[in-house]
C-alpha cells in the first residue's frame, strides 16, 4: 500500500469511526488528523503558501456531514484526498468578517468542481493548513479571485504579486 493510499484510507476510516451515523446534534470528540501533504512541486511553485501539511478535524467533518450529507460519501470524501494534496488550482479566498479560511483549493472531479476552504493555523507549534469546509462549486464561485497556482499551466498565476 502506498503512502497516498494510507492517507486516503485514514481519512475514510476517520470519517467512518468518528462521524458516520451520528446525529447532527451529537457531540463528537475533538480530534485532528493529517490528511497528507500538498504536492511538493505545487508548494514550491506557488507564492503565498506556508505549509505542505494538510489536516482535518472532527468538527470540520461533522460540519460537512450536517450540511452536505447526501454528497459527502458519494462525491466529496472519495475526491477529498486528491483535491487536498493535488489541487488543480489554488486561490486566495474573498475577504470578509464572517469568512474563515484564506486559501481555496479547487479540482474538477467527474463533471463537477470541488472546492476546499483552507485555513492556516498553528498545530504543535508549526504552521499547517486545516480544512474549514469542502463543497461542490462552480467557476462562478472562484471568478475574480487571485490565483496562486494553476495546474493547467503548472505555474503560479501572474495575478498574484
Amino acid at each position: 500500500m502506498t503512502k497516498s493510499q494510507i492517507h486516503k484510507n485514514t481519512l475514510l476510516n476517520f470519517f467512518n469511526t468518528e462521524i458516520k451515523d451520528k446525529h447532527p446534534k451529537d457531540l463528537v470528540k475533538k480530534k485532528i488528523i493529517k490528511v497528507g501533504y500538498l504536492d511538493k512541486d505545487i508548494f514550491e511553485n506557488s507564492k503565498g503558501l506556508y505549509s505542505r501539511d494538510i489536516y482535518i478535524s472532527t468538527k470540520t467533518l461533522m460540519h460537512i456531514y450536517e450540511k452536505r450529507m447526501s454528497v459527502l460519501e458519494k462525491a466529496l470524501l472519495p475526491a477529498a484526498y486528491t483535491l487536498l494534496c493535488y489541487p488543480e488550482r489554488i486561490y486566495v479566498n474573498k475577504d470578509g468578517n464572517s469568512r474563515r479560511g484564506n486559501i481555496l483549493f479547487s479540482r474538477l472531479h467527474k463533471s463537477y468542481q470541488i472546492i476546499a476552504v483552507m485555513e492556516k493555523v498553528n498545530f504543535k507549534q508549526k504552521p499547517i493548513y486545516q480544512v474549514v469546509t469542502i463543497f461542490l462549486g462552480n467557476e462562478n464561485y472562484v471568478r475574480g479571485l487571485k490565483c496562486l497556482w494553476n495546474g493547467r499551466t503548472a505555474t503560479p498565476s501572474s495575478q498574484y504579486k
